[in-house]
């Protein structure tokens, strides 16, 4: 509700022009070069993007011959594993705002430096998830609601998963 309001203030101050910015209909329409330019620059990571969802359904295709245990202990490790990458997607965001900067000050010295210490938290981050989930891959399993039987299942695919973070 807060962002709704918010967009719609902002949308009636640009209209009644009480602000500094003017926008016309003519600024929202798509300009052929600008389109072109973002799809030289933007089409390897829509590529990966797909290949990484093709991937995971041909995974999903492979493990369903074996049975819903099988799938729901997949679901569940590469959940799992997406949590483990998360400080890896956080340290990227931070350290493209830290890298922008630093090289807008002229300042590449500073902007490299940041990279190492990133690299470094990330590799302590990344160890130290994995070693959890490598040790404790069962009880992971049991908090997600897996039990008896599945309880085994789930956890190989968590610890191989888990081990596959270091190359991820």
């Amino acid at each position: 509700v807060g962002r709704v309001a918010g967009i719609l203030i902002i949308i009636h101050l640009l209209r009644t022009g009480r602000s500094r910015l003017r926008f016309r209909a003519v600024h929202f329409l798509p300009r052929a070069a600008d389109l072109g330019r973002i799809t030289r620059l933007a089409w390897p990571a829509s590529l990966q993007n797909f290949l990484e969802r093709a991937a995971n359904l041909a995974l999903v295709g492979l493990l369903s011959p074996f049975g819903p245990l099988y799938l729901a202990a997949w679901g569940i490790g590469t959940r799992v594993s997406l949590m483990g990458r998360m400080p890896g997607f956080v340290l990227g965001l931070g350290m493209r705002t830290l890298v922008g900067q630093n090289l807008g000050a002229c300042r590449p010295d500073r902007a490299r430096r940041g990279v190492w210490v990133a690299l470094g938290a990330l590799t302590v981050s990344v160890s130290a998830v994995t070693v959890f989930l490598l040790l404790w891959a069962e009880a992971v399993v049991r908090f997600f609601g897996m039990g008896g039987e599945a309880t085994a299942v789930g956890a190989l695919c968590v610890r191989i998963l888990a081990a596959g973070l270091f190359f991820d």
